[in-house]
């Protein structure tokens, strides 16, 4: 969101507690980083509810008027939403989604999503010589994507720790930092005319 300059945010939380937490995680390193405090909006899937969601971002203006807007919701619920923001940046977490139907895909065009390359860039140079395998969903694929790099992160230990470590893995580039703690960074990703795909081709 900062790359694309926001100041001002939205964020448009669901129901579950998972969702709740994501989204108050969220602000609060948002905020944590300078940022002003978000406008908060719960989710409603009601016509009549989207109708007034609508209503109440046009009359923000100004100051108040949201760059960006953080959908903190789940499955088919980010498409409701997201054809009411207009031209306000959109964000998500990928886990909100499993595979999305047609209509969906499309309702969500332009949401920008942090996911597992392993699922965005699927003919990656660096994936050539992994298997892949068939899941039904993407959560199953996620978790799979995850054995792979587990794997290959604990071969770099059959020789005791490792003094530096990098991973063009696939659920991200991972590296060893100074604290000798394992980071991860995803894949940005945007959904386009349908299709979910690597907004760069860095994370």
């Amino acid at each position: 969101m900062r790359d694309t300059g926001a100041r001002n945010i939205a964020v448009i939380t669901g129901e579950t507690p998972f969702l709740q937490r994501f989204a108050g995680a969220f602000a609060t390193e948002w905020l944590l980083a300078g940022g002003g405090a978000p406008n908060a909006f719960r989710f409603d899937a009601s016509p009549v509810a989207l109708a007034s969601f609508k209503r109440e971002l046009d009359k923000l203006s100004g100051k108040q008027r949201p760059d960006a807007a953080l959908l903190a919701l789940g499955g088919a619920n980010a498409a409701l939403p997201k054809p009411y923001l207009g031209d306000i940046a959109a964000f998500a977490s990928a886990l909100a989604f499993d595979r999305p139907s047609d209509s969906e895909m499309r309702d969500l065009d332009g949401l920008i999503v942090a996911e597992l390359p392993w699922l965005v860039k699927r003919n990656a140079a660096a994936f050539a010589d992994l298997p892949r395998r068939e899941f039904p969903s993407a959560a199953l694929e996620r978790l799979y994507a995850l054995g792979l790099d587990a794997f290959r992160v604990a071969q770099a230990f059959r020789a005791g720790p490792p003094n530096d470590f990098l991973l063009d893995g696939a659920t991200g580039v991972i590296t060893l930092t100074d604290s000798r703690q394992f980071a991860r960074e995803g894949q940005l990703a945007i959904f386009r005319d349908g299709q979910l795909t690597a907004l760069r081709d860095g994370p």
